[in-house]
């Protein structure tokens, strides 16, 4: 990245199409941004007048909250919560080597919409949730912990400012379990809801990217991907057609992550490796164990009532 643009482009025409390469580090866009992205891109292409964007009007606003009452509350918050614990924050690495690459695995249970609606009627959570607990469940059973964190990725286009700054702006969201003190499925998603919350009004202090040790102690990363965010919205408006092409080299960002991919047709769990520092074995074992303990929440009659030690057995 150093020496490099933060973004490429290139039209290339050939007999049959015209097409649009783009280039973006993630330091200066994320999903949601690729959207403003493309709808500004089609109304240009219409000749339509452009929305002003706010990222400029968004960093102003952030560099006022620092040093506020409001950033001294978050700091004080996440000092109170999390800063008395020692915390297990991902899947740990069992080979001592330097990461390098990703490596892709899907766990096999593939979740239809009806029985992720049929979750969320039962025990009144959201999808959202779902996912925390899931990958929450699956460090504390792999490493054998009791209290567990992780870092999820909250979009946040919550005002109009946001809504139409082009720039890399979500937040990331510590969220963190103390295992003993929960018996049943319902008291974790009680308390996953409860942090998320609190994390999200709290998140103009970011307390997790300022205690993340990338690489030796770095919390998972769990991002969870609408349809929204993931579609090209305006370019299928001028009748176009868009494609991801893969990195000749992929560079490893995090030891591990979590996507979730909620399309209209299903919702896939994708874990992400960098493979050097885990086994093959220490990999299979967690696409194992996150898939028997998302079927165990799935199939709960009464997610409320499930005891944590049934999923976790």
């Amino acid at each position: 990245m150093i020496g490099e643009p933060l973004a490429r482009g290139g039209i290339y025409q050939t007999e049959e199409n015209v097409y649009l390469f783009l280039d973006m580090h993630h330091a200066a866009t994320d999903g949601s941004a690729y959207q403003i992205f493309f709808r500004d891109l089609a109304k240009a292409y219409r000749g339509e007048a452009l929305d002003l964007d706010t990222y400029y009007s968004y960093l102003a606003r952030e560099e006022r909250l620092k040093g506020s009452e409001k950033h001294e509350k978050a700091r004080n918050y996440y000092a109170e919560t999390y800063e008395n614990e020692t915390w297990c924050v991902s899947i740990r690495p069992n080979i001592h080597a330097r990461a390098t690459g990703v490596e892709y695995f899907q766990i096999p249970t593939v979740i239809s919409q009806e029985m992720m609606a049929a979750f969320e009627s039962r025990s009144g959570v959201s999808r959202n949730s779902f996912a925390v607990a899931m990958c929450l469940l699956t460090i504390a059973k792999i490493e054998q912990e009791n209290n567990v964190m992780l870092n999820w990725v909250f979009h946040d286009r919550t005002d109009k400012i946001k809504q139409n700054a082009f720039g890399c702006i979500y937040r990331n969201i510590p969220v963190g379990l103390q295992m003993d003190s929960l018996s049943t499925l319902g008291e974790v998603m009680e308390v996953i809801q409860a942090r998320s919350n609190e994390s999200i009004a709290n998140s103009c202090y970011e307390w997790s990217i300022l205690n993340d040790n990338t690489f030796v102690n770095d919390m998972l990363m769990l991002v969870y991907e609408t349809s929204s965010i993931m579609s090209s919205g305006g370019i299928k408006d001028l009748g176009g057609k868009s494609a991801e092409i893969e990195a000749h080299r992929d560079a490893a960002i995090r030891s591990m992550a979590v996507q979730i991919m909620d399309t209209p047709q299903a919702i896939v769990t994708i874990l992400a490796f960098s493979p050097n520092i885990y086994t093959s074995e220490k990999k299979n074992l967690v696409v194992n164990e996150m898939d028997k303990i998302v079927r165990r929440m799935l199939d709960a009659d009464d997610p409320s009532r499930l005891p944590v030690k049934e999923i976790l057995s």
